[in-house]
């Protein structure tokens, strides 16, 4: 069963989540170097699946057809785009734009995440959470070495041909059919660095809460009468739109916010 605790305040949230990292290195003395790693994802609404957007509502049977279209029309969009082949490159650039694709967003950033789980004013009326990973956890149980690879690695290269493959591999056809494995991002943009993204890439159609990983997972509920509040103190400590989503867009979005909070 995951571990799951109600939240009654950022100090107690933080205080926690040393705790966390403090266990993960006790019990595990070769995590010193990593130095008790642990992601955090952020949930509007505590009830949503750990499953990436390619793999919801049955969507999986248009990866190909979307990441071909997608490639296709960014030629004439985005100039010096690589070659097809740099998988890495455009799997990052899919998951920035928006596109449904196999990767989960996490964030080394316990902040950024619980930005994330606060952020939706109209989700304020229903319970958030913020979901802890052990990431070398999750790739040991997953039968992968006790570490973390990075996007680019040759552990992760199968996850990423399968994405772009018109022929989905048949079952056994390579050993981490299935699978979900943990990696570290590459950092292409400065949206990445800011949100200190980290990924996991999905070939099974379970969510994590349906996997046999619950030692790799943590659950802090975030009660929805303390994000408005939560949300506040992020704001002070820097972690708002523009500093989290480092473009005009979002600067112009913050900008136009807080003139219409001035009281004429």
């Amino acid at each position: 069963m995951i571990k799951t605790v109600e939240i009654k305040s950022l100090e107690e949230l933080i205080s926690k989540t040393i705790k966390v990292k403090e266990e993960i290195i006790n019990l595990d003395k070769t995590d010193k170097q990593y130095g008790g790693m642990i992601w955090f994802r952020g949930h509007a609404n505590e009830t949503w699946e750990l499953l990436p957007t390619i793999k919801r509502n049955n969507f999986s049977q248009y990866e190909h057809r979307l990441n071909t279209s997608f490639y296709i029309k960014s030629k004439s969009r985005m100039p010096n785009t690589p070659r097809r082949d740099d998988r890495v490159f455009w799997i990052s650039r899919m998951q920035h734009y928006g596109l449904k694709t196999r990767l989960l967003d996490w964030s080394e950033s316990l902040l950024v995440a619980l930005y994330f789980a606060c952020k939706n004013e109209k989700s304020h009326d229903r319970d958030g959470c913020l979901w802890v990973l052990n990431p070398r956890l999750l790739n040991k149980k997953q039968g992968y070495r006790n570490t973390v690879y990075h996007l680019d690695s040759k552990t992760v290269e199968p996850f990423l041909k399968e994405a772009f493959s018109s022929k989905p591999t048949i079952e056994g056809e390579y050993k981490f059919k299935n699978k979900v494995i943990a990696c570290l991002s590459v950092e292409h943009d400065l949206r990445i660095l800011m949100q200190q993204s980290a990924f996991t890439i999905h070939d099974s159609n379970l969510s994590l809460q349906e996997m046999n990983i619950d030692k790799a997972l943590i659950k802090f509920i975030i009660p929805a009468k303390l994000k408005k509040h939560l949300l506040s103190h992020l704001d002070i400590c820097g972690f708002k739109s523009s500093t989290i989503f480092p473009d005009m867009e979002h600067v112009s979005e913050e900008l136009v916010n807080e003139v219409e909070k001035l009281d004429f």
